[in-house]
């Protein structure tokens, strides 16, 4: 346990500053969501940080391990993914927090 000085209560060492889950580092290869190509089938290997945008996206369905295909690339407009049997559209921000690998 770490003991953090301004509040005095103790932090459990396994989760982030944020309240988040402490997730390890991606791996090298893995690269944003937001530049994979259409058609490509990936598999997340990492989120980033941020409590809620971590829930939103598991109320989605996106998590680590989840696979994934770019449906459609919208230009400046939002992907469209599949994950399962399920179509989600999602903007480039969201989708630039998301890193996966080749699955």
């Amino acid at each position: 346990m770490f003991f953090d000085d301004r509040k005095e209560t103790a932090m459990p060492a396994d989760t982030s500053s944020d309240g988040g889950p402490h997730t390890a580092p991606p791996p090298r290869h893995a690269y944003p969501l937001a530049v994979a190509a259409e058609g490509e089938l990936l598999r997340i290997a990492a989120i980033e940080p941020g409590k809620r945008f971590q829930h939103r996206l598991l109320e989605l369905g996106l998590a680590v391990g989840a696979e994934v295909r770019i449906v459609r690339r919208g230009g400046d407009g939002p992907l469209l993914i599949g994950i399962n049997d399920t179509r989600l559209a999602i903007g480039h921000g969201m989708a630039a927090k998301i890193l996966v690998v080749p699955a």
